[in-house]
């Protein structure tokens, strides 16, 4: 689609480039182009500015410590930037990688809990250095991170978390050994469970339980997965997870709580589901459809896709 006088073009991604209208020459002086019409936002605009970094990840820019000069970047990251998602203990400590393995921290070698917060910690100093101020920390245990920030110990980005993403058995936070099932309901928690990473929940009575639990401790909102991932083990891309009644129930919890819950989910039948039950931020959604996306704005629901690397994103977890 081109741009013109009575449609810029810019509600669209990606933005189409200009048609050029004017007279080129060999020798500059004898050139002419129609005087640049500068851009305005529409009436009613909302005071939000969206910074897409396009096929680089987050490490490259120069206003993130990266060697892409970007001086309009710069500019805007002077008074702060938000990230809206950023796994502070997820990105910065050993805790993906021992996920990933299936096993617990023990049989992989990987490291334990205790290495999160040390290394989550220095993490978030180096993202703040680097222009965030704020992070919307979508799943981990980070409520220590953000305690000693907040108090003034440790420099650190502002965060805002959700303490451990939520999933049904076979879902994207079920990280057990094929050894460890069937579980009976007197079964002690996993490792990463006990300690707030993820949580397994299933049935309306214990997602709710759960997600009390995970505001008591401090959460700022209630992450789900309600589709399959790239990172966990036993679902598919295309797989829903969770039944209506089941999202819905959690949805209630943080309603009550004055806060909203935000799903991972890729699918289209996913998104759609999840923001027909009430969820209101869709973390990924690259597969949903134009009819879906339009139901999300119906509804007042956010769109939060990532394209960024995770060795890029990590980037912003090391000091100079």
């Amino acid at each position: 689609m081109a741009q013109g006088p009575e449609k810029s073009g810019r509600e669209i991604l990606p933005v189409p480039d200009i048609p050029s209208k004017g007279k080129i020459a060999i020798d500059a002086r004898k050139a002419s182009f129609p005087p640049i019409k500068p851009l305005r936002l529409p009436d009613g605009a909302p005071n939000v500015v969206i910074v897409l970094i396009d096929d680089m990840g987050f490490g490259c820019p120069s206003a993130n410590g990266g060697p892409v000069h970007m001086p309009a970047m710069e500019k805007i990251a002077e008074r702060g930037l938000l990230y809206s998602r950023f796994h502070t203990t997820a990105l910065c400590s050993p805790t993906r990688q021992a996920l990933l393995t299936g096993r617990n921290h023990h049989s992989a070698e990987m490291g334990s809990v205790a290495e999160v917060p040390i290394l989550g910690m220095r993490g978030a100093e180096a993202t703040l250095m680097r222009g965030f101020t704020t992070v919307r920390d979508p799943g981990g245990n980070s409520f220590a991170i953000k305690k000693l920030i907040d108090s003034g110990e440790f420099p650190g980005h502002r965060i805002l978390p959700s303490g451990p993403f939520m999933s049904q058995t076979g879902g994207h936070a079920d990280f057990r050994d094929n050894n460890d099932l069937p579980v009976n309901p007197t079964d002690p928690l996993t490792y990463w469970e006990k300690y707030y990473v993820v949580m397994v929940a299933d049935g309306v009575p214990e997602v709710t339980k759960r997600s009390r639990e995970i505001l008591r401790h401090g959460a700022m909102q209630i992450k789900i997965t309600s589709g399959g991932g790239v990172s966990s083990l036993y679902d598919p891309l295309d797989v829903f997870e969770y039944t209506m009644d089941e999202i819905r129930a959690v949805v209630e919890v943080a309603e009550n709580w004055n806060t909203y819950v935000l799903s991972h989910v890729m699918n289209d039948k996913g998104v759609r589901k999840s923001v027909e039950a009430g969820v209101k931020s869709i973390e990924h959604g690259f597969f949903a459809s134009e009819e879906t996306l339009k139901l999300m704005k119906e509804k007042g629901a956010w769109l939060s896709p990532q394209r960024q690397k995770l060795f890029a994103a990590a980037a912003d977890c090391q000091l100079d």
